[in-house]
């Protein structure tokens, strides 16, 4: 019984690392997943402006 509450203990005291470290790579995949959508997007934007800019 003092085994199994010492693994627990254990286990919670690493818990939250694995916690943050799970958030952070789903935050990460978040950003990277939304980056990957807006870059395109701001790219040709960007690219229009240098147009109109140059020809203007």
């Amino acid at each position: 019984m003092e085994n199994k509450y010492q693994q627990l203990d254990s286990l919670y005291v690493s818990s939250p690392l694995l916690i943050k470290l799970l958030i952070a790579i789903g935050v990460a995949a978040i950003v990277l997943a939304i980056g990957s959508m807006i870059l395109p997007i701001v790219y040709k934007s960007g690219q229009d402006f240098g147009e109109f800019l140059y020809n203007n």
